[in-house]
C-alpha cells in the first residue's frame, strides 16, 4: 500500500485522464474558496473532467469518503508535475495552498508548463 502512494505520488501510477479542471486544495480550508472558483471555470468551459488532489494523509481519505463520485487523487510531488500534468491534462488549474510561497512556486511550474492557473489570491513573486 505504502508504495503504490508513493509510486502515484511521484506520478508513476496515474489514471489517464481526458480534459481536466484540476483543483488542488492544500488544507481543508481552502475547498469552499476552491469549489467558487471551479464552478466559475467549468461554467466558462463546460465538458471537463473536474479532478481533486490533495496532500495524502487524512484529508485526501476524508475527501474520497465524502465525494465518492469524483475523481480525488493524491497532490504529486512538485518535482513530479510534468508527468501528472501528462497523465491529468489539465485545461485549467483551480490552486489553493496552506502558503503564499508554496502557491507562488506551484503557479510558477504551472505556468511553465503552458497550463491556465486560476488562484484564489494571487501569487508573491
Amino acid at each position: 500500500m505504502l508504495l503504490r502512494k508513493a509510486r502515484e505520488r511521484w506520478g508513476w501510477d496515474l489514471p489517464g485522464l481526458r480534459r481536466s479542471l484540476w483543483m488542488i486544495a492544500a488544507d481543508g480550508g481552502d475547498l469552499a474558496a476552491l469549489q467558487a472558483l471551479a464552478d466559475q471555470a467549468l461554467a466558462a468551459r463546460p465538458g471537463l473532467l473536474p479532478v481533486l488532489s490533495a496532500p495524502p494523509g487524512p484529508l485526501l481519505a476524508a475527501l474520497s469518503r465524502r465525494l465518492p463520485h469524483e475523481t480525488v487523487l493524491p497532490l504529486p510531488h512538485l518535482a513530479a508535475l510534468r508527468r501528472a500534468c501528462t497523465a491529468r491534462r489539465p485545461v485549467v488549474v483551480v490552486l489553493g495552498g496552506d502558503s503564499a510561497r508554496g502557491r507562488a512556486r506551484w503557479h510558477r511550474r504551472l505556468a511553465s508548463l503552458g497550463v491556465a492557473v486560476l488562484a484564489a489570491t494571487q501569487p508573491d513573486a
